[in-house]
């Protein structure tokens, strides 16, 4: 099992805030904590199992805005390549609403001197609970 813990991705965000009618979109200050965590777990041969949780805190680090829970099954023949598809499930809880998604990455690694290097590229079909048709990103 290879876990990861990554370090807190702490962010000074700049949202937007529509609660006065004379100025409909300002900037807000916002400091937020990510703090994501995620395994591989083996599956069979060359498949793994990717897992993550993902919470992130708002507000200026006094409430949970969002939660992202992500899981996948990859394929890694584990020089160049590794191939996923996976869902996620995003809430957010200001305003209440939720996403699934369904993904699929590409992940090329290659080393360069002594640097593990790695280019991914995703795709994502959103179904977003407000919007009226799936969105692609």
């Amino acid at each position: 099992v290879l876990a990861q813990l990554a370090l807190p991705h702490v962010a000074l965000g700049q949202g937007a805030d529509s609660s006065t009618d004379l100025n409909p979109v300002r900037l807000v200050e916002d400091f937020r904590l990510w703090t994501p965590g995620s395994a591989y777990l083996p599956v069979y041969k060359r498949m793994k199992a990717y897992v993550e949780a993902s919470p992130r805190i708002g507000n200026d680090v006094s409430k949970m805005n969002q939660l992202l829970l992500r899981s996948a099954l990859v394929y890694d023949d584990s020089k160049h390549l590794e191939i996923a598809a996976g869902y996620v499930y995003n809430r957010v809880y200001v305003p209440l609403r939720y996403e699934n998604r369904v993904y699929e990455d590409i992940r090329l690694k290659y080393r360069l001197w002594k640097f593990r290097m790695a280019n991914r590229t995703r795709l994502e079909q959103r179904f977003i609970s407000y919007a009226p048709n799936c969105s692609n990103r």
